[in-house]
């Protein structure tokens, strides 16, 4: 009964640690759409304004 125990909490550690790992990685995302992306698609609309206020 204790390996089962055992294999239980190291599920539940694998899921914390992809959990983790998941997390990181939308902070990371959201980084690059915030400061890169984001930024560039309000250049471009400004640009389109612009363009047909012509």
């Amino acid at each position: 009964k204790e390996q089962h125990l055992l294999s239980s909490v190291n599920c539940w550690y694998l899921v914390l640690n992809q959990t983790r790992r998941e997390s990181r990685d939308h902070a990371t995302l959201n980084d690059i759409y915030i400061n890169n992306v984001i930024v560039r698609l309000a250049q471009i609309s400004e640009d389109v304004i612009r363009l047909f206020k012509k």
